[in-house]
């Protein structure tokens, strides 16, 4: 009768220990399923991120008159960046810096300015969510420079308009936007090295 109960005992703890494991194992496969679910999809918006950044800079650059005349060239060049990602439908949130090298480093016969764009969208998961992740925020960036002009003298607009802006917007409708002026010196560093290298 005791062996029997020994038994019943051990078998029971072995079941108890059987179900744990299954548990622990079964929770462990959901969330490396849910990283190649759930993170794949997050790759494919920092890709989407990555063609869209693409498109407007290959844009901006192409209309680089418009800054290099502008009364505000910073204002225009980050103006121009939400437009592109007003008529490409954006969701997500944006942040537009524009920056010049300041006349004590270029000379008065050069104008760089820079503008660095940052992309971040929240991508909802699926199976990650067991594991207490509910978003990815996948995030990406593009810098370009622009090289205003070389000549005897360079027109100087009252400000550079130097700072960012920061946008959310919602299919292409800006839901929220938020900015400030901001010396070259408080620009990204990202930023700050493009305009410098270019010099």
């Amino acid at each position: 009768m005791k062996m029997t109960n020994r038994c019943n005992a051990r078998s029971e703890c072995l079941e108890a220990q059987i179900a744990v494991f299954f548990a622990v194992g079964l929770t462990i496969l959901i969330t490396l399923v849910g990283l190649g679910v759930d993170v794949g999809r997050a790759l494919s918006v920092k890709t989407e991120q990555g063609n869209e950044l693409e498109t407007i800079s290959e844009a901006c650059m192409s209309q680089a008159n418009s800054v290099k005349f502008a009364q505000n060239p910073g204002e225009e060049a980050r103006g121009q960046v939400v437009e592109l990602l007003t008529e490409g439908a954006y969701t997500g949130r944006a942040v537009v810096w524009y920056a010049e090298a300041p006349a004590s480093e270029t000379g008065r016969k050069d104008r760089y300015g820079g503008t660095l764009v940052t992309l971040n969208e929240e991508t909802p998961t699926t199976l990650l969510g067991v594991a207490g992740v509910d978003s990815l925020k996948p995030a990406s960036s593009r810098c370009w420079v622009t090289h205003a002009y070389s000549s005897a003298a360079v027109w100087r607009p009252p400000t550079d308009g130097a700072g960012w802006v920061e946008v959310t917007l919602e299919n292409g409708r800006v839901t929220s936007r938020r900015s400030a002026s901001a010396p070259f010196e408080a620009a990204p560093d990202e930023l700050k090295q493009a305009v410098r290298s270019a010099m």
